[in-house]
């Protein structure tokens, strides 16, 4: 009869040492997940980021260009009229 008894209860603490070591293992595989989306969506903010600084400097460009054009224009037309 005590044996029984020791052995279910041996059981049972088998079971919860094993239950505890799932749930850290669910725990450590959540954190690595998250982890590794925190690292993409850095990435991809960065290549974002990049891009946005391509493009503010196309626009400058384009700006500059644009007030050449018409600088140009007015001193053609000063001398037409």
């Amino acid at each position: 009869m005590f044996s029984k008894i020791i052995t279910y209860f041996t059981g049972l603490f088998t079971t919860v040492e094993h239950d505890v070591e799932a749930i850290i293992s669910d725990f450590t595989s959540t954190v690595e997940k998250l982890e590794d989306a925190a690292a993409a969506k850095f990435a991809e903010a960065r290549a974002l980021a990049d891009k946005a600084a391509l493009t503010q400097l196309a626009s400058d460009a384009a700006h500059e260009a644009s007030a050449k054009a018409a600088s140009v224009a007015a001193k053609i037309k000063d001398l037409i009229a």
